[in-house]
């Protein structure tokens, strides 16, 4: 039952292009990455600042100028206190 309802799926599977097979590894391979980035974060305070650092690392032959964004990313607040003990 489950062989006669993805057969066609399954021998997708088997399909070689330019002398490669079709694969989801690379779509994975960015998907783990993205999820290690949002881990990092420890949760999202900002979530424009997340995003526009998943785009950067998974676009790394793009170039950027310094005037392109006028907002401004980095939240401001008060300066941290000394640590007392």
């Amino acid at each position: 039952m489950t062989l006669e309802h993805w057969k066609e799926e399954i021998l997708n599977s088997f399909t070689w292009i330019n002398d490669r097979r079709i694969s989801n590894g690379p779509c994975e391979g960015k998907n783990d990455y993205v999820k290690k980035i949002l881990s990092n974060a420890n949760g999202m305070s900002n979530f424009q600042r997340v995003r526009n650092r998943i785009l950067y690392s998974q676009n790394k032959y793009e170039t950027y100028t310094m005037n392109e964004h006028t907002d401004r990313i980095k939240r401001m607040g008060n300066p941290r206190e000394a640590y007392k003990k």
